[in-house]
């Protein structure tokens, strides 16, 4: 391991040093609750459209100068992995804000910065919350050490973050995969970047050697499995039980799961479960259905839906399924409240089409409750509007694939970035649902 991640320079992860802004939950472009932009109300529901696509509105407008880059001799990694790497998102509800942090990993990118896009902007442009590790203290050829996959000054190093979940004011890392080295190594570290903490800044937080920044680490996953059978998975955050899930594996005998506790004085308390006979997804797509208190996983390793009863910690396999679904490793999937509905996508594979599939529940005194009986039913909807074109690249969507489940109006919409050249990419959901 290294040093360097316990050196003075490292410090803590202290919402209130004077770097990382101030924690005001609002920005003050970010929109006004109950007043959605003109551009989304202007939008035809039910249809795709596309948005911060014009020169200063895209990523590939405001990545870093210098831009990170891997030691010389060594693949030189581009910002276009941002996306293009496999990598995820995340989506502050609060704000209405899409969050790619610390995406590129393996060789693709170095960089570990974070950039968001506020959707209930006038017109939405991308813009960075934070400068990256400087490039003389990028670490890539060291194995991880007593706080994982870390860099010079103690931040971790990018990741393909497919486990990229939003949670109470923080986008989480439940597990550091095929972060930045020669061989995309995995590392069993947790951590997490406090959003809330940046506050409404619209410069970029400046790097410096005396923290960590908006980082903070909460330890390794406390399980003994073998690491190689842990390299790709989706993590979830359940509001109401205030846990991220993550789960992984690759194949039916050897996934886990764990849970991160995402506020409170447990806030980083990690607990690992027993392998799961149910979820063989290395992956697969991952929600939370909050209000019918089950999560769902598609399972891209058979093709089966599984569901964790998120009271009783009791896993199923579902059988009673019509219809065709999408269980593409790397396709992202989003909860749908209004008809308790699942859009999962990958515009990789599928263009611009949404798998829908409806959760079958019940009504027991006057609440609408999962039926573990009902059918669940796939069907695929063709939406009007740009097909979602794509870089070349080894990307799949992820948890690029997102939700905005409020866009100022009390109305949904998806969300996918693809690109960091070209515009991203926002759904209308009708009122109803999917």
């Amino acid at each position: 391991g290294t040093a360097d991640a316990g050196t003075a320079d490292a410090g803590t992860a202290d919402a209130g040093s004077s770097d990382a802004g101030t924690a005001d939950a609002g920005s003050s472009d970010a929109g006004t609750a109950g007043a959605a932009p003109a551009w989304f109300v202007a939008q035809t529901t039910g249809e795709w459209i596309a948005i911060a696509g014009g020169s200063g509105e895209r990523v590939t407008d405001v990545v870093p100068i210098p831009v990170p880059v891997n030691p010389p001799g060594e693949v030189s990694g581009s910002p276009s992995s941002i996306m293009t790497a496999w990598t995820g998102g995340a989506v502050d509800q609060a704000r209405g804000e899409y969050i790619l942090c610390a995406n590129g990993g393996h060789a693709d990118y170095s960089g570990n910065e974070a950039y968001a896009l506020a959707l209930r902007e006038a017109i939405p442009r991308w813009r960075r919350l934070s400068e990256p590790t400087p490039n003389n203290q990028i670490h890539y050829n060291q194995p991880p050490g007593a706080s994982g996959a870390v860099n010079g000054d103690g931040r971790p190093r990018a990741m393909h973050s497919t486990f990229e979940a939003f949670g109470d004011g923080r986008v989480w890392f439940g597990l550091q995969n095929s972060y930045a080295s020669p061989a995309g190594g995995l590392s069993k570290a947790v951590w997490s970047y406090n959003r809330d903490a940046l506050g409404a800044a619209e410069t970029p937080l400046v790097w410096t050697a005396s923290n960590l920044g908006p980082w903070e680490f909460h330890g390794m996953v406390p399980t003994a499995y073998d690491g190689s059978a842990l390299k790709f998975g989706v993590s979830v955050f359940d509001r109401i039980g205030h846990k991220v899930w993550s789960l992984s594996g690759s194949g039916a005998n050897s996934s886990v799961y764990w849970s991160i506790d995402t506020q409170g004085a447990t806030l980083g308390t990690l607990a690992a479960y027993a392998a799961n006979q149910s979820f063989g997804s290395w992956g697969g797509w991952g929600v939370v259905a909050h209000d019918l208190r089950i999560l769902v996983a598609g399972d891209s390793y058979r093709n089966v839906i599984t569901v964790l009863d998120l009271e009783a910690q009791a896993w199923t396999q579902v059988s009673n399924v019509t219809g065709t679904g999408l269980y593409d490793s790397g396709s992202g999937g989003v909860y749908v409240a209004a008809n308790h509905s699942i859009g999962v996508g990958n515009p990789r594979t599928t263009g611009r089409t949404i798998h829908r599939l409806q959760i079958p529940t019940k009504e027991v005194a006057g609440q609408t409750v999962y039926d573990p009986s009902g059918q669940w039913v796939w069907s695929a909807l063709n939406p009007l509007g740009p097909t979602l074109s794509v870089a070349p690249g080894n990307s799949d969507t992820y948890t690029k694939w997102n939700i905005v489940e409020d866009m100022g109006n009390g109305q949904s919409a998806l969300v996918v970035a693809t690109d960091i050249t070209g515009p991203t990419y926002v759904f209308k959901i009708p009122a109803a649902g999917l």
